[in-house]
Order: C-alpha cells, then structure tokens, then sequence
C-alpha cells in the first residue's frame, strides 16, 4: 500500500513544511490590521446585540482592526495565538435599542465609545493524509462572546494550503 497510499509510504515526512512549503512562509509574526469579512456576499461581519446568558453576538467593528498574531510550524505541530483588538460599534448601531436582555456593548463599555478585545489560541496537528493538511484540535478563545475552551465546535476543522498563496479554514458542522 505504501506504493501507492503517501499515507503509509515511509519516504514521505511527517512535516508539515516538507508536505507543503506554503507553511513555511505561512509561520511568524503577523499584523496589525486584519478584516473579517464572514457575512454573505463578502461583507464585512455586521454588529450583532450581545446576549450575556449565551456569550453569543460581538456589538464590535470588524472590518477593520487591530491583530497581532504569531504562527508557529513544527514539525507535525501548529499553534496559533493571535490578539484581537475591535473599534467601538458604529454610531447607528449604537442608536439601535437592543432587545429585551441583549445588550450593545460586551461588558461595562459604552456603546460606539469603547471598543473590545479577545485573546484566541488554536493548536493543530498535522493529519494523517500527509498532504500539508492541518487538524485543528483544540482552541481557546476569549473572554466573553463566542469564549471557549476545548475540541473546536465544528465536527471538522482543518486548514489546507489552497495554492502557493493561501491557506483555506475548513468547518464542518
């Protein structure tokens, strides 16, 4: 099988970098502005009122903000820990009135005058494709909206280098 199946062929490694070089370039330190574009239609990401039962909902900018990240490959080995820093919520959406126990600011801040911040670790292996392919397998993330701590909440999470340029989040739910 190992002829054929790189998964039980002894000659390819167990590397992530020697299974695809986008890692490689891919480690270090990034920032310090990112933009998250996760709505439909390429879209920045829109305010959405906080609910503090469910820690679900983020009031803050995320078009545009202030990241500092830092990537390290080693070996079959991937970790992540990345700083997010959010601008206040935009005026018109401070004006909203928020829905019966939501509220417009995570916290004790003021809606469009403070802004937020999360830390987010995630760690991954690499899979037993040997094909440059990243499983995720636990993550941190916090404080407050969408905070946890342990496997990621999807069935799958992966990354995979796309082309020589980019690397692609793979979720299944």
């Amino acid at each position: 099988m190992g002829l054929t199946d790189p998964r039980y062929d002894p000659a390819i490694s167990n590397n992530l970098i020697d299974q695809d070089s986008i890692w490689k370039e891919f480690s270090g330190y990034w920032g310090p502005e990112e933009r998250i574009y996760a709505d439909v239609g390429g879209k920045p990401r829109v305010s959405r009122f906080y609910n503090p039962n469910t820690k679900s909902g983020w009031p803050y900018r995320s078009d545009k903000m202030m990241v500092f990240r830092s990537i390290k490959v080693d070996g079959t080995r991937y970790t992540q820990k990345a700083f997010y820093f959010y601008e206040p919520a935009p005026a018109a959406f401070c004006e909203l009135t928020p829905p019966e126990g939501l509220l417009n600011t995570v916290g004790d801040g003021v809606c469009g005058e403070n802004g937020n911040f999360q830390f987010i670790e995630d760690f991954g292996t690499a899979s037993y494709e040997k094909d440059g392919t990243i499983d995720l397998v636990w993550k941190n993330q916090g404080p407050d909206s969408d905070e946890t701590a342990g496997p990621p909440k999807s069935k799958s999470s992966t990354l995979a280098p796309a082309d020589n340029y980019c690397v692609l989040c793979i979720c299944i739910h």
